[in-house]
């Protein structure tokens, strides 16, 4: 099952870096942690992520994404989060939009 994150999309500014956790309410443990970053179909995960996915015993579980970073102004990215909850697996996503920081629109 695939679950969008609340806020789906977030603003992240060219040249920033951001690191983001995700709760898992009424979770208890969280293992085989996998997040990979796309732009579109492409697997740009090693360009984009900086670091490996941690998690905290719960409840509520909370998983510690990578670092996002290296992002380029006008794209739209997808962070896929793989992870077994209480030995469920499901996969939740985050769209990342990244901006120029001088585009007073935040439009790229």
């Amino acid at each position: 099952m695939t679950i969008w994150l609340s806020p789906r999309k977030v603003d992240l500014a060219v040249g920033a870096s951001g690191v983001y956790t995700v709760r898992y309410k009424g979770v208890t443990t969280l293992s085989n942690l996998s997040v990979k970053a796309y732009d579109g179909t492409q697997d740009v995960s090693a360009t984009i992520l900086s670091g490996s996915p941690s998690s905290t015993v719960g409840p509520p579980a909370i998983l510690t994404l990578p670092t996002i970073q290296s992002l380029t102004a006008g794209k739209d990215y997808v962070i896929a989060i793989t992870a077994a909850e209480d030995g469920f697996t499901d996969v939740r996503k985050l769209e990342v939009h990244a901006y120029n920081p001088w585009d007073k629109y935040g439009e790229g």
